[in-house]
């Protein structure tokens, strides 16, 4: 599996905040009230990441001891860690990179809608800002869950000539 793409991600951002900016404007038109991120989301999106995190602490804890067996003399052997639950680590963490990159987006979009307007409630801005600040925080854990997924041996490029350890 490829590493997610920064470029990626924001396509993904820009679309989503694009669409938000015209949703919004429609629901305003249509007499609806702007749809702004609940309380719940602002905390649920950090738990998500200290689980994200709780999840990866076996494959980070592998790769610590794989780098020091690797250094020392006499290696000592090392608990593998299950390729089946490395790869839904990393299925989790590029999925929650790609879900806030989308609540990061809606945020924007929902934040340069109301910057459009004379009459902005300072609650909903707000709001919007944490959210959107909650969002980049699980963007961040997810890319780093993410790349501490990958093999030892593929951060050294495909010219190596050594085999590579698999996870």
């Amino acid at each position: 599996m490829k590493p997610t793409r920064f470029l990626t991600l924001l396509a993904v951002a820009a679309i989503d905040g694009f669409v938000a900016l015209i949703a919004t404007d429609l629901f305003v038109r249509s007499g609806k009230a702007v749809f702004i991120a609940p309380t719940s989301l602002i905390f649920t999106l950090p738990a998500i990441a200290i689980l994200l995190v709780a999840f990866a602490w076996p494959m980070l804890k592998y790769r610590r001891d794989l780098a020091a067996a690797l250094k020392a003399k006499e290696p000592k052997p090392i608990k593998r860690i299950d390729p089946f639950y490395a790869v839904r680590l990393l299925v989790l963490a590029k999925a929650s990179s790609f879900t806030s990159s989308a609540i990061l987006g809606w945020q924007i979009g929902v934040l340069l809608y109301l910057l459009s307007r004379p009459a902005q409630g300072s609650e909903a801005m707000a709001r919007t800002i944490e959210a959107g600040i909650a969002a980049v925080v699980l963007q961040v854990v997810a890319l780093v869950i993410e790349r501490f997924c990958r093999l030892p041996n593929e951060d050294r490029g495909a010219n190596s000539a050594e085999p590579e350890a698999t996870a």
